[in-house]
């Protein structure tokens, strides 16, 4: 894994030079910043919060949060613990990928 700014980071799998399914440690609050497509966060240990624009989110293990593309956005942990889970970037919106 890799250290990051918010922790650690491993790419998954890519398309082409761009990642497409990443595994994410948060041990500290993530920065503001934001995409051109859609992130889907879904939460495997830990309990923390996503912010997405205006709304906040609390996700703890099992929570899956999409973020629409161009919000800016960033997670945030919870007392100090850590936020892990599977971070899906993707061009529609969920309810189209059924």
């Amino acid at each position: 894994m890799l250290d990051v700014s918010f922790g650690k980071m491993d790419i998954l799998l890519k398309n082409g030079k761009r990642p497409m399914l990443e595994h994410l440690i948060f041990e500290r609050n993530g920065r503001a910043h934001k995409h051109k497509e859609y992130e889907s966060f879904f939460v495997t240990n830990g309990e923390g919060r996503v912010i997405s624009g205006e709304k906040t989110f609390d996700v703890t293990v099992g929570s899956l949060v999409t973020i629409p593309p161009n919000t800016d956005h960033w997670m945030e942990v919870e007392n100090n613990q850590i936020l892990e889970g599977f971070l899906w970037y993707h061009e529609l919106p969920m309810n189209y990928l059924n």
